[in-house]
């Protein structure tokens, strides 16, 4: 899959834009793709009184560049067996990124990842060990452990973001998460929120912890009594991904909610940090 992109050069795009209206990008996605399907993604409206951790007076130059990149996908995979059955199998999709720039520093960094994501530990096996003896003494069949990584990725104003979703098989329900990346694609560097935000940690937790008070009061049920309380223990400044509507900033299971809720998922658009 090979796209053009025009892109924007802007250090915080729309985040600290001024009069911008949503500039245009492109998502692009592997196949196959696993988004954090049955998670729960929130749009909250901002209100008068939350405070924006950045300048809203400053006029951003916008300075075209054209982006030429392509993606491809490699599969890594592990499997361990027991007694000549399949008790673990690990599967990985691999970004492998190419055009006019030099991806050799991202690719490696991503391929890195995926080898974690499918490496079986001796610890992964013991548990196998035992889960298999158990469905020996009980009678009943043994169901490998399946794990599964796709990606997904969009490039906005420079800025190319990396969602992974891993699928672990449980045996009462799946278990989803996510771990996400953004590279500046001048520099090559790796950003957090903080630093595409061009913000301090404080100000940026600070500021989700409004929105994030937002959420809970439309259903306090449903999230833990003490998320907000927590936000700044769970925050992890790297999950947060671009897409067409705005800056997705999300939660893992068993967070901020209990596990069976998935992935929680905040959506500020970006009209709405203008």
């Amino acid at each position: 899959m090979k796209q053009k992109v025009i892109a924007l050069s802007v250090a915080a795009f729309a985040l600290a834009a001024v009069a911008l209206a949503v500039l245009p990008g492109k998502n692009r996605k592997a196949e196959p793709v696993q988004t954090d399907s049955g998670s729960t993604e929130e749009t909250v409206p901002v209100s008068a009184a939350i405070t924006l951790p950045f300048a809203t007076d400053t006029v951003i130059p916008v300075s075209p560049v054209v982006y030429d990149i392509s993606c491809e996908s490699v599969t890594l995979q592990e499997e361990y067996n027991l007694y000549g059955e399949p008790a673990i199998l690990n599967r990985a999709d691999v970004p492998v990124f190419g055009g006019g720039i030099d991806f050799t520093e991202i690719n490696a960094t991503l391929h890195d990842f995926c080898r974690r994501a499918v490496s079986i530990s001796d610890s992964d096996r013991i548990v196998a060990e035992e889960k298999y003896g158990r469905a020996e003494r009980q009678g009943t069949d043994y169901s490998c452990d399946i794990s599964s990584t796709y990606f997904e990725w969009y490039e906005y104003g420079g800025v190319i973001s990396i969602t992974f979703t891993t699928t672990v098989s449980g045996e009462t329900y799946d278990n989803i998460s996510c771990a996400s990346f953004a590279f500046d694609l001048d520099s090559g560097k790796r950003m957090n929120l903080a630093e595409y935000m061009k913000s301090s940690r404080r100000d940026v937790t600070a500021f989700l912890s409004q929105y994030l008070e937002h959420l809970i009061a439309q259903n306090p049920a449903a999230y833990y009594d003490d998320a907000s309380e927590n936000l700044k223990y769970v925050l992890n400044l790297s999950n947060f991904r671009l897409t067409e509507k705005g800056v997705s900033v999300y939660f893992n299971p068993g967070e901020i909610a209990n596990e069976q809720s998935g992935v929680i998922s905040v959506l500020i658009p970006y009209d709405q940090l203008k």
